[in-house]
This record gives C-alpha cells, sequence and structure tokens, in this order.
C-alpha cells in the first residue's frame, strides 16, 4: 500500500487509512489489526469531521479506557474541546447527570460500595452467609446486571431472585447508580428521549468486539436518527467473552446496518517482522476465521539480531530468575525498566517474577492486579510482625485481631477501642497489668454508650466463650520470641502464623489459596536476609511501606507485569511471554478459539524482542509446551531452513 497526502490534514496516510479518515457517510466499519494505527485514524476522522462541518459538539467517541478517550482529546488539542469522549460507562455518567437520569446528583456506587449493598441485603435474608457464597452470588448479581437480564428461577439460587429486586430498590433509595446500572439508565434515557436520539450527528465506537449487548443497543438507539455508526475492532483481539463481551456485535454488524463500508488496517507500524510471523502463525489456527486478517511488516528486521527468542526452563523459579536476570543485563547494556513487560496468563504467575526482581533491586509495577506488599495475606503477616516489634500499635492489631476469626465481631471491637488496645486486650483476659495509658474513660465511654455495665478493670468480663479463648491464643503466640539475630525474621514469621493457625485460614479456594501461598513465600524470601532483631525489621517494615508508595508512583521507569487480557491496547520493546504451558496456557478452562486470540494478543505487544518460553514443572506438576508455543518454533525452524 502507498502512502496517501491528505491535504485537509496535513498529513501522510496509507490508502486504508485514508479511505477510513475521510469516509464521506454512512455506516463504517474499521478492522483494525494490532499497531496498524488505530487510534490515529480515529482521531484523524474525527478531525476530518470537524474540517467538514460537523459541530464537535455533536460528535460522540467511545473508547475501551478513559486512558483512550485522554488521548483521542490530546491529540486533537483544541479542536477536541467540545467533543463527547469516553468510555461507555463515563459517557452514561455525564449524560445521565445532564437529563437528570434518576437525578441530577445521584451517585455512583464502586465496587466495594455496590458489594456492601449486596451483602447486607443478602445477610438480611440469610444471616450466616460465608464470604465465598456472597462473592459467588455478588459476581452473578453483575453478570446479569451487565447484560440487562432478570434472574433465572431455573438457574439461579432463590437467595439471588429475592435479592436482585431488593437490591435495585436500595440503590433507588440511595439515589445512586452502580457500574451496570449506568448503562442501563443511559440505555432507557435514550429509549425514551427522542433529543436525545437526534444529538450526535457521528457515533464512533472503538473495540466494538469487546462490547456487551447493553452497549450495543446504546449505539442503536445514538446512532440511528443519523445513519452514520463508525464502530473500530479486531476478531483477532476478542478475548473478553467471559465478562459478556459479544464479538457477534461486530461480525453481524454489517447485516443490522445495511450499506457498511468494511475498511481493513492490516499494516503494522509497530512490531518487526519476525515478530509478526510469530502472530500470524498463531492466526493460522484459527478455526473461525470470519473477518480475521493476517499483519503486514512495514518495519524491517535488525541484520543478525534475535527477535525471537523461545526457551525452556525447569520449573516457574527457574524461569523467573532466567527472566530477571535477564533484564537486569539489558539495563546493565543501558535499556531503562519501563521498556521491559512480563505478560502471564494468570495473576499468580506474577509471584515469582517479582521475587526474582526483587531480589535484583530491580523496579516494578503491576497492571491489573496487586503488588506484594498490596495483598491481604502480606499485610496480614507484616501486621503480626509489626506487633512483635511493638505492642503499642494499635493499627496493626486492630487488623489482625480477627485473622483468623477468633469471635470478635464489629461490636466486640468497638467496645475494645482503638489505643492501648494489647492493654486492654490484657485486662479483657483478666491479666494483671497496670491501667492503660489511654484515658481512663474511654473503654467506660464506650461501653456506657452500647448500653453495658461497666466493667472497672478496664475491659474484663467483655470477652467470653470463643473470643475469650482466641484473644488467649493472640496473645500467646508472642511470648517466647526474644530478640535472636542468629535467626531471621522468616524464621519468626513462620513461628507467629503457625502459633495463630494463619496457614489454615487461607481459604478452600484452590486457586486463591495458592495464590495466597505463593505470596507469602515471596515475603518468607526476602525476610531470610533480615535478622530477628527489632532495628533490622523495623527497616524492612519502613521499607515496605516506600515500595508500596513507590509501586503506585507512575513516573518512575519500572518493569511492567500484567495479565494478557490487561495488556491489552500496550506495547513495550521488549516483552517476555512466560508459562506457556499446556493446563497454563492455553487455560483448560477457556475458550480455546479465544485462548489463540490471547495468545495473538501477548505476541503483538512486543515491538522490538519477544521471549516465549515455558516450564517443564509449574506448581510442582509436569507440564509440556503449549501448542502455541511449539508453532512458533515449527516457524522459527521453517525460517532458518529458508
Amino acid at each position: 500500500m502507498g502512502a496517501v497526502w491528505c491535504k485537509i490534514l496535513g498529513m501522510h496516510l496509507n490508502d486504508a487509512q485514508y479511505q477510513a479518515v475521510t469516509h464521506p457517510g454512512g455506516p463504517l466499519m474499521i478492522l483494525a489489526g494490532a499497531g496498524s494505527g488505530k487510534t490515529r485514524v480515529l482521531t484523524e476522522r474525527v478531525r476530518y469531521l470537524i474540517s467538514q462541518g460537523v459541530p464537535a459538539r455533536e460528535i460522540m467517541t467511545v473508547t475501551f479506557t478513559n486512558r483512550a478517550a485522554r488521548e483521542i482529546i490530546h491529540r486533537l488539542g483544541a479542536d477536541g474541546k467540545d467533543v463527547q469522549a469516553g468510555t461507555f460507562h463515563s459517557l452514561a455518567a455525564r449524560l445521565c447527570r445532564v437529563y437528570g437520569v434518576p437525578s441530577s446528583s445521584f451517585r455512583v456506587l464502586d465496587e466495594d460500595d455496590s458489594y456492601r449493598v449486596w451483602r447486607d441485603l443478602a445477610r438480611e435474608i440469610e444471616p450466616d452467609l460465608d464470604k465465598a457464597t456472597l462473592k459467588d452470588g455478588y459476581d452473578r448479581l453483575m453478570a446479569l446486571r451487565e447484560a440487562g437480564a432478570d434472574p433465572d428461577p431455573a438457574k439461579d439460587t432463590d437467595l439471588l431472585c429475592q435479592v436482585v429486586p431488593l437490591y435495585v430498590a436500595r440503590l433507588e433509595e440511595l439515589d445512586s447508580l452502580d457500574f451496570p446500572g449506568l448503562l442501563l439508565a443511559l440505555r432507557g434515557l435514550a429509549q425514551d428521549t427522542p433529543e436525545l436520539q437526534a444529538r450526535f450527528q457521528h457515533v464512533l465506537v472503538d473495540e466494538y468486539q469487546d462490547t456487551n449487548p447493553v452497549q450495543d443497543e446504546i449505539l442503536s438507539l445514538l446512532a440511528s436518527e443519523w445513519n452514520n455508526p463508525t464502530v473500530c475492532g479486531d476478531m483477532n483481539q476478542a478475548i473478553y467473552s467471559w465478562r459478556g463481551a459479544e464479538p457477534k456485535n461486530l461480525i453481524e454488524f454489517p447485516e443490522r446496518w445495511p450499506g457498511t463500508t468494511v475498511i481493513k488496517l492490516e499494516e503494522n507500524y509497530r512490531s518487526v517482522p519476525k515478530i509478526l510471523d510469530s502472530a500470524n502463525v498463531i492466526l493460522d489456527g484459527m478455526a473461525d476465521d470470519r473477518f480475521s486478517f493476517r499483519l503486514i511488516p512495514t518495519r524491517e528486521n535488525k541484520p543478525r539480531a534475535d527477535h525471537v527468542v523461545t526457551y525452556v526452563a525447569d520449573n516457574e523459579w527457574h524461569e523467573a530468575e532466567r527472566v530477571a536476570r535477564n533484564i537486569a543485563g539489558m539495563i546493565a547494556r543501558g535499556k531503562t525498566p519501563d521498556e521491559f513487560a512480563v505478560i502471564y496468563r494468570s495473576n499468580y504467575q506474577s509471584r515469582a517474577i517479582e521475587r526474582h526482581l526483587s531480589l535484583l533491586t530491580i523496579p516494578y509495577r503491576i497492571v491489573g492486579g496487586l503488588t506484594l506488599y498490596e495483598r491481604a495475606e502480606v499485610r496480614d503477616a507484616l501486621a503480626y510482625l509489626r506487633i512483635w516489634l511493638s505492642r503499642g500499635d494499635d493499627t496493626a492489631l486492630a487488623r489482625v485481631l480477627n485473622v483468623p476469626a477468633r469471635g470478635i465481631g464489629e461490636k466486640t471491637a468497638a467496645l475494645l477501642g482503638s489505643r492501648d488496645l494489647w492493654r486492654t486486650l490484657n485486662a479483657a483476659v483478666g491479666q494483671s497489668l497496670p491501667t492503660p495509658t489511654a484515658p481512663p474513660s474511654r473503654l467506660s465511654q464506650l461501653l456506657a454508650r452500647a448500653g453495658a455495665k461497666v466493667v472497672p478493670t478496664g475491659g474484663q468480663g467483655l470477652l467470653k466463650g470463643k473470643a475469650l479463648s482466641g484473644v488467649r491464643e493472640f496473645l500467646a503466640a508472642f511470648e517466647g520470641l526474644p530478640e535472636d539475630p542468629g535467626k531471621t525474621c522468616a524464621d519468626l514469621m513462620i513461628a507467629i502464623l503457625a502459633r495463630v493457625g494463619y496457614m489454615e485460614h487461607l481459604g478452600r479456594d484452590e486457586e486463591k489459596e495458592l495464590n495466597r501461598r505463593e505470596s507469602l513465600a515471596h515475603l518468607k524470601d526476602l525476610l531470610t536476609s533480615v535478622p530477628m532483631t527489632r532495628e533490622a525489621l523495623r527497616q524492612f517494615v519502613q521499607d515496605a511501606a516506600l515500595a508500596e508508595e513507590q509501586a503506585k508512583d507512575k513516573s518512575e521507569a519500572a518493569v511492567v507485569l500484567t495479565t494478557a487480557h490487561s495488556a491489552k491496547g500496550l506495547e513495550w520493546p521488549v516483552v517476555y511471554a512466560v508459562g506457556w504451558e499446556k493446563g497454563t496456557f492455553p487455560s483448560p478452562r477457556s475458550d480455546p478459539e479465544e485462548e489463540r486470540r490471547l495468545a495473538y494478543v501477548i505476541v503483538t505487544r512486543a515491538m522490538d524482542k519477544l521471549f516465549v518460553g515455558c516450564a517443564n514443572q509449574r506448581l510442582q506438576e509436569q507440564r509440556e509446551p503449549s501448542p502455541f508455543l511449539d508453532e512458533i518454533n515449527d516457524m522459527l525452524k521453517d525460517r532458518d531452513r529458508a
């Protein structure tokens, strides 16, 4: 394809890009391959429409992330000041507020808030529900709301069928919308408001293969008046069916919008040819190739460069060590940490990578997941260590007082107070200790406020039964553990967690328990170099807090660790694709076709260099290389013979 000079925009575009940007009107479907300049095309199409007299305020651009929307607006500069750009959810919030639906002052509930509403309503019906059941019910509730569907009595639990109408009523009572509710509110608003249906001359939707049925309905309602929808998508990157995405929205678009112009962006400007060869060979295995196409390289391979490298490690820890040392070597030769990404199938795979990057003091940050020091089990373990360090650390005490469960409910915890908690606990179990240093009236006031009899001993008698024995065990866990420079803080952590039964507490969910155990194993590894002294532990805790803040600092150059799903839309000069084994990737629990598309997404994140590898053993089980890795290896052998 040749380059075309666009006089209006003052830039060169390839033939397909030019056709997409200057499309005169009517339904348009842009099939945009990875690295094909999709964002540029969408941006310049908006600019072109404005140059042709379309008011900016009458153009809506829907992106998959707010970051992508900000990028388009930034590129447009002054031209984009009045363009409506954002995700479906952010645009829904904006439009619903403008039109006063459900009111002009409604609140948007985040996931934690909406979960609490569900949990409280569910426990009003069944008080003894455990956390796992509550989480499963909440996930199903959100899935139904994303799809705009009601519970099915034949498939869903009686509890869910009872709670859903209560949940909806409660949100109305709170004048609030959850995230799915934003879309449902916008759909209802668009159905009932002819003014809104006619408001936008052009509606552009990116990543259309990832839209759900409600989002597709919204597009139909907002674009039908002017008949100028533009959708941009790539069936090769349809990887979100597990959260309700309907790739058929893209496949069936030309049928539902007669007269659709279809334009393919096949030229790739991101990756060197050898990387694209790896991507294309994965596509060759697709059973469903509707709207699938191969990428055409525009870059050249560097002479004698190993652009694609495959490897086999003994186990996940050897693989992680290999990756970390490889990164360290390239950093020593002049690369910066932010030029690297490590991409894996599941979040738990980051643990080994984190450990070895930490040991080599290579900064990293996690996209779409929690860093080591943000994980609940690590925070719990550090809280126990902080209590050993200082019995006056009330924050740490409050965190783990009922972890594992010791029969201390919220009411009892409130009665115990939040100051001088260690002394109060000892008093509450009948120990003979000095009067707490907190104001003497503190506990008494709390007890009186709750209508309880004031206990002169500072809490004695407050705890009974399981709570009493649980607190006694908790206090005893820290006895007989003096400073010992001959031991390490790893030994200390193991001892305390064993005494409180923490490892048994980790959970029934096998995958979650494994993740949590690996996080604690990583923390233990880091603590093996810390002598069992208060000064050494104090320094470690301080460094851990600083590391957590550092991880939040996006300005620092850091290696990115990310799942394949979170990597979509991003790119790096060097990519490590780890864990390509049968049973890990592809995942046996997912659609084989979608797993293949996920492999394609991973490969096409790499610009200059791609490492793809597997381990002979993972999670203490023997593994075989992924068929995707075999396909790449076969391709590389064929190229070498040629």
